[in-house]
């Protein structure tokens, strides 16, 4: 190339994902992960907490995972941190009888307040799979197959499943004509 050629910025290919420092990770997806966790595990300590050992995961193997594919990383490391807070609850609560006087999570009631609360309760009542997956497809936006990778299975198992969701939430929320449809 010579000197006097102008240099042009090519565009990044469509659905590129722009290579991140650890840094520039934490600061632009810390708080939606978190979310994506709160919405996962209904708390938001919980969900912090699997967010910092996703972080510290990478972190830790670093030289292990390609740059491109670090918040790919950092979302299954959510996803599976969450579910194991979820085992870990489900356990502790066959042997000990819940707290009285718990208190809902701040988003809870922002939430409630505009109107999702019953949606909210009707996604709660899921089995955790399935709410995973309305979590990851519907909420972060995902597409089926970085749905799929997030939670290591097929984009099929995750389209069967979020049909099933759904249409479990429809009947939970009793949407729909009285002939089922």
């Amino acid at each position: 190339m010579a000197a006097d050629e102008p240099v042009v910025d090519l565009p990044s290919p469509v659905g590129a994902v722009p290579l991140l420092s650890i840094e520039d990770l934490h600061h632009d997806h810390f708080t939606p992960l978190v979310r994506m966790a709160a919405l996962m595990t209904n708390d938001r300590q919980v969900a912090e907490d699997a967010v910092q050992d996703a972080f510290a995961g990478l972190i830790a193997h670093l030289d292990e995972v390609a740059p491109d594919r670090r918040l790919a990383y950092l979302r299954r490391s959510v996803t599976n941190g969450a579910t194991s807070a979820l085992r870990r609850r489900r356990t502790r609560r066959l042997f000990r009888a819940p707290a009285a006087g718990s208190h809902p999570a701040a988003e809870d009631e922002v939430l409630a307040a505009e109107g999702f609360g019953e949606v909210l309760g009707a996604i709660r009542e899921l089995p955790v799979r399935q709410r995973q997956i309305l979590v990851l497809r519907y909420y972060v936006g995902l597409s089926l197959a970085d749905t799929a990778e997030s939670l290591g299975t097929t984009s099929a198992a995750v389209a069967t499943a979020a049909r099933r969701a759904l249409l479990a939430v429809q009947k939970i929320l009793q949407i729909g004509d009285s002939d089922g449809t």
